[in-house]
């Protein structure tokens, strides 16, 4: 039989690992290397094989998709979590997308949620990362297998 272990985190725990996220958000958008490396735990394991200065240079230099989509202006970031082998995990949802700012029927203002296709008339890219933490800071990255938006649908069915 396989054991079940539930973790639970404080109310500190909880804020610190809030203030985290929206530092890695950050990170993550500036391509912020220092900041990046700041925030990553020194001991723990990014993509399943990456270690802290790695994950900081690969996420920020190569990573991005500024590096792909020529004249990117725009990003949003939606929150979710993992629905896979390691579920109820914090996922965020970045997506970058193309638009010419000075032409109005073009600005993305519709409202765009967790798991919602991507915009294609916006040249959206779309993707997920799945953060883990340990003492204050991000002691891992994955990319999630699944996703859902929160488990209160899934509560509410059970």
């Amino acid at each position: 039989m396989q054991q079940v272990i539930i973790e639970t985190v404080t109310e500190k725990e909880l804020k610190e690992n809030n203030r985290v996220k929206d530092k890695f958000k950050e990170a993550f958008s500036m391509r912020d290397i220092g900041l990046m490396k700041e925030i990553l735990h020194d001991e723990g394991v990014f993509f399943g094989r990456w270690n802290k200065g790695r994950c900081a240079n690969q996420l920020c230099a190569t990573y991005h998709p500024g590096n792909f989509i020529e004249g990117f202006i725009g990003e949003q970031v939606n929150e979710g979590v993992s629905f896979d082998s390691n579920p109820n995990e914090l996922t965020l949802e970045f997506r970058f997308y193309d638009f010419d700012a000075f032409m109005r029927f073009e600005h993305p203002d519709d409202v765009v949620n967790f798991q919602d296709p991507p915009r294609h008339r916006l040249r959206e890219i779309m993707f997920h990362l799945t953060l883990r933490f340990k003492e204050g800071k991000i002691h891992g990255i994955r990319r999630p297998k699944k996703v859902i938006a929160d488990v209160k649908k899934l509560m509410a069915e059970n």
